[in-house]
């Protein structure tokens, strides 16, 4: 997917799911704001376990409640991110939106890595 990027300096850009929602110059409320649009989505995928989503869903509440914290840290909230992110690519064969999300969740984590210092 192309980016017009008119009249703007770019110089890290960080993709999620084809559209561009974080960027170096995002603040940690934005990515809490993600990381509800992902719960969202865990919340309305059919074909995933109880289990599983209750397991991702509570390492999502993590990472928002770090995301929000006085201090975010990035690499805590991208462990539990990423956590998330591997329980939907287990259950990803039975729940392909599970891969959907498992990447998006993979992407908010390398976001936070980066910019969240």
């Amino acid at each position: 997917m192309a980016f017009t990027q008119t009249y703007q300096s770019v110089t890290n850009v960080y993709n999620v799911e084809g559209t561009l929602v974080l960027t170096a110059q995002s603040k940690p409320d934005d990515l809490a704001q993600q990381i509800a649009a992902v719960r969202a989505a865990l919340a309305a995928e059919p074909a995933l376990d109880a289990p599983t989503r209750a397991q991702a869903a509570a390492e999502l509440d993590k990472a928002e409640a770090a995301s929000k914290a006085e201090k975010p840290d990035g690499t805590t909230i991208k462990g539990h991110l990423e956590s998330a992110g591997k329980m939907l690519t287990s259950a990803a064969s039975v729940a392909s939106g599970a891969a959907t999300i498992a990447k998006t969740l993979f992407a908010l984590g390398t976001w936070a890595a980066a910019v969240l210092l």
